[in-house]
């Protein structure tokens, strides 16, 4: 989890993945879980392409 933004009632949670200390992904949403996965997704796509 890098971070959060937003009011309580509508908080949207930001994920970053890192490899090797560079950010290959990064991701947001409405739970931590699918920020994370919306990171996990982002870098498994520019893993793929590369």
């Amino acid at each position: 989890m890098t971070g959060e933004r937003g009011p309580d009632h509508d908080k949207t949670f930001l994920a970053e993945v890192l490899l090797n200390g560079m950010v290959i992904g990064a991701g947001g949403g409405h739970s931590k879980k699918e920020a994370e996965q919306s990171a996990a997704r982002s870098a498994l796509e520019k893993l793929q392409k590369a």
